[in-house]
């Protein structure tokens, strides 16, 4: 981009940072490290609406927080609605990680409102690491179920998630993974789906191989065969049945515990199923779907990872999503971003801390597009070793009917674990054409677009096209809409701001042919605001020696 193209990108930025003091939209909550939370940013969830106030919460786990004893743990839930604390869970012992695995349980107790499990895989001594995990009261936070490993280093609570409520008693169920422990074979690893009624194990499944790790990853909820019963997801991405270490994942039946399909690894070290997670509806088959990532993957160097989205009903590859270069670790983290979009489609979110598009990884998350597999909206980090990539879908935390997201950074800041996390607006805002541009050489009207997310932090791209080649352009900005006329059916649209940005050399040879396209990134301290944009392209054809497009009107949100 030359110079005078970063104009407009500066002008937008400081247009917005002027325009009034409303809250950003973009970033509905930012939750700093400390703050009663702990050293939080490297594992989010969801947590449905825990509190009965019509937004749903969030959940974040602190595993290394010293409060109680070193590295014993902590998990605390988030008012989607004001962002304050609402329950903040210890844990049990030094050591213990509690708070490594943290996910929504759904509604295990009957009350009404939503509950959370938090897993400690590290808790227990003589010698340890059984792990555990605890089912917490979304309403009042008391201690609902209690599930324990029983193989020293089984770590069991590595991994947890709802179930759904798999055996039709009108209570959810969980599953926990315990990927060390031994069942029918040595170090074969399980997954233990526990009645949130009773706390009784509903089903336990078990790997096909010794020290695959089976259970390092779980999830389920949605039904994905058709019979109405939420199915199970469990990934052991050390698994060597395709190739060494490639990871497989295993697809089971919630109604009869059989296998529904068998997913494995492209090649060796893969660690495909390391993350997972159910999905909606991404295909449009009225069934559930699953998204897994194998983030040692190779696709486009070293370790730069993939996700890859099946469906639900078939096992078939819907999509492929792969780290763009070496030490991306593309599908560390995985979810279901909701329906954004408004295309009836889940869209997919996944995370990729090594990524360093804007410093050394600094990580990135991207959302795509459940429809076309395109990338609907990027987050990057902030700094260099922020290594953003913890990722979920948020339900929808503000209560707008979109979906939100979760996006994290768990990060060493002179040697000390600290992160952020930052709860996305599912919104998008909106780029609407109003009045009308005027003609000029050939009877071209040049046209002004934007794509692009028009929220704080949110990636858009300007584009003029159909005008006069090898002229040249100036935009206006504006904060409301005028329609001034200027003779030659050429009308002023906007109440300019400030004076014209420009001029900016157009693309192209002749009537018709004339282009400009400008990407430039929001400023995550965008305000809410409505902005009018407008170009004026230098033509001879024209009145005054120049013609005007139609006008945008902006809303950021």
């Amino acid at each position: 981009m030359n110079t005078k193209s970063r104009v407009l990108g500066i002008a937008v930025a400081f247009s917005l940072q002027a325009i009034g003091s409303a809250p950003a939209q973009g970033i509905l909550h930012e939750i700093q490290d400390g703050a009663g939370v702990g050293p939080i940013g490297g594992r989010v969830a969801g947590a449905g609406d825990v509190d009965g106030d019509g937004f749903d919460d969030v959940l974040l786990g602190a595993p290394l927080d010293d409060t109680i004893a070193t590295d014993a743990g902590r998990a605390t839930v988030v008012s989607g609605k004001t962002g304050s604390i609402l329950h903040s869970f210890l844990g049990e012992g030094a050591d213990g990680w509690f708070g490594m695995a943290v996910s929504g349980a759904g509604d295990v107790n009957g009350d009404g409102f939503a509950d959370v499990i938090v897993g400690a895989p590290y808790y227990g001594t003589s010698p340890g690491n059984h792990g555990r995990a605890r089912v917490f009261s979304g309403k009042d936070g008391v201690s609902l179920l209690l599930i324990d490993g029983q193989t020293d280093y089984g770590l069991l609570g590595i991994s947890v998630s709802a179930a759904g409520d798999v055996d039709a008693d009108g209570h959810d169920d969980v599953i926990v993974g315990d990927p060390g422990a031994h069942g029918s074979g040595w170090g074969l690893g399980r997954a233990l789906v526990t009645s949130g009624q009773s706390g009784l194990p509903l089903r336990v499944f078990e790997g096909h191989n010794s020290w695959g790790g089976y259970g390092m990853a779980v999830s389920g909820g949605v039904d994905m065969s058709g019979d109405g019963v939420p199915d199970l997801v469990i990934g052991a991405p050390y698994d060597s049945t395709g190739a060494y270490e490639a990871g497989l994942v295993d697809v089971r039946s919630g109604s009869t515990g059989a296998s529904l399909h068998s997913l494995l690894g492209d090649a060796a070290v893969d660690w495909f199923g390391d993350s997972l997670s159910v999905t909606g509806d991404v295909d449009g088959d009225g069934l559930g779907d699953l998204i897994v990532g194998a983030p040692d993957a190779d696709p486009n160097g070293g370790g730069s990872g993939l996700a890859r989205v099946f469906s639900g009903a078939s096992g078939a590859t819907l999509f492929t999503f792969t780290g763009d270069s070496s030490g991306d670790y593309g599908g560390s983290s995985v979810g279901d971003a909701g329906d954004i979009d408004g295309d009836g489609r889940h869209d997919l979110i996944v995370g990729f801390p090594g990524h360093d598009g804007v410093a050394t990884n600094a990580g990135l998350a991207r959302i795509y597009s459940g429809l076309d597999g395109s990338v609907l909206r990027e987050h990057s980090g902030d700094n260099a070793q922020d290594r953003i990539g913890a990722v979920s879908g948020a339900n929808d935390v503000n209560a707008d009917g979109v979906s939100d997201q979760i996006i994290g950074a768990w990060y060493k800041a002179g040697g000390v674990e600290v992160g952020y996390v930052r709860v996305l607006s599912g919104t998008c805002g909106a780029a609407i054409t109003y009045g009308a541009g005027c003609p000029g050489s050939g009877g071209f009207v040049p046209t002004l677009t934007l794509a692009g997310c028009l929220t704080p932090g949110g990636t858009v791209t300007v584009n003029v096209g159909n005008a006069l080649g090898g002229s040249a352009a100036f935009f206006f900005l504006g904060q409301s809409a005028v329609d001034l006329p200027m003779g030659g059916g050429c009308s002023l649209l906007v109440a300019p701001l400030s004076s014209p940005i420009g001029p900016l050399p157009l693309g192209g040879s002749g009537a018709g042919a004339g282009s400009f396209a400008l990407t430039t990134t929001l400023p995550m301290e965008s305000p809410l605001a409505t902005l009018t944009l407008q170009t004026f392209v230098v033509d001879g054809a024209g009145a005054n020696g120049f013609v005007t497009t139609a006008g945008l009107a902006l809303a950021i949100e």
